[in-house]
């Protein structure tokens, strides 16, 4: 799968396009609470689904290219994830970085590739 990864500022902001997308863990806080009642029984809650949350991870050839994503991903902002190959696909989302923020790290078995992870937080649910 090929994406596009774009920082949405103001002048533009710059772009990456890892090798190879490794994918993500994705998750979803459940839109139902479940409260006990004071006498017994259960109150639940239905809510609007939250936006997903995960872990992206994106594999470089390129130490240049990896350190510029993992850069690119450091200041505030919003970013675009694009499918380049399914244009409109349940996996494009806008989204900022949050808790443990990116990663860089060096594949241990070649030496010479690169992975970076990045935390994140959709900001539209899909």
């Amino acid at each position: 799968m090929s994406i596009q990864i774009n920082r949405l500022d103001a002048d533009g902001g710059p772009s990456t396009y890892p090798d190879l997308y490794l994918g993500w863990d994705m998750r979803r806080t459940s839109p139902t609470i479940v409260q006990d009642v004071i006498g017994g029984g259960i109150a639940i809650s239905a809510l609007q689904s939250r936006p997903r949350t995960g872990t992206l991870r994106l594999f470089y050839l390129d130490e240049g290219n990896a350190v510029e994503a993992f850069n690119m991903h450091a200041p505030k902002a919003t970013f675009s994830l694009y499918d380049l190959d399914n244009p409109g696909s349940w996996r494009e989302m806008l989204y900022t970085t949050v808790d443990g923020g990116t990663r860089i790290t060096l594949d241990e078995t070649t030496g010479t590739r690169w992975i970076v992870e990045v935390e994140y937080q959709e900001l539209q649910p899909s």
